[in-house]
């Protein structure tokens, strides 16, 4: 395997921490070995993240095992993540889906702000990702989606094996001595899409073609370098309307279509929280009621999912309605009730004698001085808070650009108030309210996890 470009990406990991999805396959197995190989040259830590899916019964157990006991050999730390993948699918969700979702949850709470997570996807991969985005008609954005390094809400992955193929892979380890590693039978299930184009539909093209497998992986490199400019642009077009609940539908009549809905997708993931994709039948429908929109004041609706729309009124865009965006405030007795979950958040109270070693995700008060009834909610508009150690109210929005935490992720923090005011907002600032002092003898201690 020639390791040059493997380096180059290694370059910009220098110091940090790489959690690394370990499977047990012979891809992630061939990742986390390379990159041991070279921790030493760039100083970085290992940390390897073994999703438990729950799928596959007994070999599920396994693949579980044999990634610890692989880890355990090596010296890497080991950490093992079960998922209720069935239990927890949203309305018409697949089980590949819902499984992406909860990863993607699981690694911004385990790798926290800035952080490199390291993927094990491959050449091969990149070129299935291709067939599948080009049969569902995506633009050179989702072409080429699958990338070497990508940042999403707080998390930087990387995929240093992008270059290689399978059989590069194979061969390496083989290199090394290594003739085991964990197979996943559903792999085999042509069910699933990405199967029947693995097992199937490549295998005959290579065959008739020869020169397909190098030539598509040369159209990738041109469709990211095509995607990369225009989404460039669209970013700095879109400065224009961030933080704007309602935008002049003149101002998306006017763009080109490659930058509208690339400007559209960023609007909406500002607006909701969470990544929406824009489809051409929602840009063509905009562009019909965008051409019917009277001065009249009657909203035309345009559904985006069953419980969110999008308006048009009076030469406006917005969201029809945002409440179903928030998560519901809940009221925490914490004397009554030590655990509490938000979201996906849990909240857990404890009262102690003195200060904890262990403060991360923590916030400490005066158990007496603190109400016994909090209210956990999202952030809303206009929302302050006076930091610990400060004099004066800072409003939450700069508190969440000084932590350079996007649109995107702000509505995943919980805020703990009391009728005082904002009390504590985990991982962002706890504020002035029930402190400890030399008076306290009894501390109350809430984590969040």
């Amino acid at each position: 395997m020639n390791q040059t470009h493997f380096r180059q990406l290694l370059e910009k990991t220098k110091g940090q921490t790489i959690y690394v999805g370990f499977s047990g396959g012979a891809d992630s197995t061939a990742l986390l070995l390379l990159l041991l190989e070279e921790q030493n040259n760039y100083n970085y830590s290992l940390k390897a993240v073994h999703f438990q899916h729950n799928l596959r019964g007994e070999e599920s157990l396994q693949d579980a095992a044999w990634s610890r006991d692989f880890c355990q050999k090596y010296n890497v730390d080991f950490q093992e993540i079960s998922l209720d993948i069935e239990g927890s699918k949203l309305p018409g969700e697949g089980t590949e889906a819902a499984a992406r979702r909860l990863r993607n949850k699981h690694w911004q709470q385990i790798a926290g702000n800035n952080a490199f997570v390291a993927l094990g996807h491959h050449a091969d991969d990149r070129i299935e990702n291709l067939i599948l985005r080009l049969s569902r008609g995506s633009n050179s954005t989702g072409l080429s989606s699958m990338r070497e390094i990508q940042t999403i809400g707080t998390i930087t992955y990387i995929r240093p094996l992008l270059n290689f193929s399978k059989s590069d892979i194979v061969e390496y380890l083989s290199e090394k001595k290594i003739e085991d590693w964990r197979h996943d039978s559903s792999n085999d299930e042509t069910i699933y899409k990405r199967n029947f184009i693995r097992n199937e539909l490549l295998p005959q093209l290579y065959a008739e073609l020869p020169y397909s497998q190098k030539g598509m992986s040369h159209s990738l490199s041109a469709l990211q370098d095509d995607a990369d400019f225009l989404e460039s642009e669209a970013q700095k077009r879109f400065e224009e309307i961030s933080g704007k609940k309602s935008v002049p539908c003149d101002f998306f009549r006017r763009q080109p279509p490659a930058l509208f809905i690339r400007i559209l997708r960023l609007w909406l993931h500002e607006l909701l929280g969470f990544e929406f994709l824009p489809n051409r039948r929602l840009i063509n429908r905009l562009n019909s009621a965008f051409g019917n929109d009277s001065v009249s004041g009657e909203a035309k609706q345009i559904p985006l999912s069953n419980e969110i729309n999008l308006q048009i009124c009076r030469g406006q865009i917005s969201l029809a309605d945002t409440e179903s965006l928030e998560k519901s405030a809940i009221l925490w007795n914490w004397k009554e009730k030590e655990m509490i979950t938000w979201g996906d958040k849990t909240l857990t109270a404890e009262i102690t004698s003195k200060l904890p070693d262990d403060l991360k995700n923590a916030a400490c008060f005066d158990a007496l001085e603190i109400p016994e009834s909090l209210t956990i909610r999202n952030r809303k508009p206009g929302d302050s808070m006076i930091p610990f150690g400060r004099n004066s109210a800072v409003k939450l929005k700069k508190l969440f650009s000084d932590k350079k935490i996007p649109a995107s992720q702000k509505n995943d923090y919980p805020l703990i108030t009391s009728e005082n005011g904002i009390l504590w907002i985990p991982e962002i600032r706890r504020s002035d309210l029930f402190t400890l002092s030399d008076s306290t003898i009894s501390i109350l201690v809430i984590r969040c996890s």
